[in-house]
Formats: structure tokens, sequence, C-alpha cells
């Protein structure tokens, strides 16, 4: 506010003052009809009474408004503040939350990686297992058939050759030799039919 006083007392001086130096021998201090420069002192006299006028009803609204105005900023600045504070915690809070959420992905994924491995391992492990079996079954069950047909070939074998001998033997087997053939099977016969009762 002086700066601007300041600058209205230069700007009402300017125009005697220059009018002085222009022409006229000497300042016009109280001529008031000297309508070609104007009386200093009036102009000082009008200049006084406007500051004071100003002092009188505009310095308590001026001062009022002006500390309203720094109130307003000073509380803009506490919020600003306020604010700041508040964004640095939530950034610090977000910080560590990213930082938790990275250790546990990180602890996820380590655990999906050893379930996958244990998994895998148990999958693997089964297959061999169920391989073996598979293994040791097809083992017994081609023993088990190289056996039967073992058996059923030596079967066969053994039937043609008994073909082969009884007819070799009705061949070269004549009338004598089928009666002594009879009486050897009936004794035999006899002999299997035999008790220890009848024999006594």
């Amino acid at each position: 506010m002086l700066r601007l006083l300041t600058l209205f007392l230069g700007l009402i001086l300017y125009s005697p003052l220059a009018a002085a130096s222009s022409g006229s021998s000497a300042i016009n201090w109280v001529d008031f009809k000297n309508s070609e420069v104007p009386a200093l002192l009036a102009v000082i006299v009008n200049f006084a009474l406007l500051v004071i006028l100003l002092v009188v009803f505009v310095r308590k609204p001026l001062v009022k408004a002006l500390r309203d105005r720094r109130d307003k900023i000073e509380a803009a600045i506490r919020e600003a503040e306020r604010m700041m504070v508040e964004a640095r915690a939530t950034m610090a809070e977000a910080v560590a939350r990213m930082d938790a959420m990275d250790m546990e992905m990180a602890r996820i994924r380590s655990e999906t990686l050893g379930a996958g491995k244990a998994e895998s391992e148990r999958i693997i492990a089964e297959a061999k297992l169920r391989s073996e079996r598979m293994r040791a079954d097809t083992s017994t069950a081609i023993e088990q058939e190289i056996a039967r047909m073992a058996e059923a070939l030596r079967a066969e074998i053994v039937e043609k050759v008994m073909i082969q001998a009884e007819a070799m033997v009705k061949e070269k087997a004549g009338p004598p030799d089928h009666e002594r053939l009879a009486r050897e099977y009936l004794a035999s016969v006899d002999g299997k039919g035999e008790t220890p009762s009848t024999r006594g």
C-alpha cells in the first residue's frame, strides 16, 4: 500500500513540477488562480486529504481483507502439507503392500512349483509301478499260456502216440495174442475185484 501511495504522490506532483520546469521561473505554491500551473500547496493538501480518507475508510477493510487472505493462504498451506503427509503415508503403505504382494506371489510361485514337481514325481512313480505290474502280469500270462499250450501239445502227442500204438498192436497181434490179452485183462480185473474176505 505504501508503494501505491508513493506512486500516486509522484503522479500528483509531476504535473506542477513539470509545468514549473517548462517555462515558469518559480514553483506555484499558493496561487490558486493560475490556470497554467496548479498550486503545489493545493496538490499536497489534496493528497493529504486523500491519504487520510484512505487510512480512515479503507485501512480497516483492507487490513481485514489482507489478514483474511493471509489466513486462507496459511490454511491452504497447512491443508497442502497435511495432504502431502497423507499422500506420503498412502504411498508408503502402497509400497509396503506391493512388497508384501511380491513376497506372497513369490511364495505362491514357489509352492506351486514345489507342488507341481511333487505331483509330477508321484505320477512318474505311479506310471513306473503300473508299468512294472503290467510287465509282471504280461510275463505271468505269457508263461501260463506257454505252459497251457505245452500241456495241450503234450496231450495231443500222447493221444496220437496211443492211437498209433493201438493201430500197430492191432495190426501185429493175431488171434492167440487176442486170447492171451483177454485172459490177462480178466485176471487183472478179478484180482482188483477181490477183497480179503473172499480170499480167505
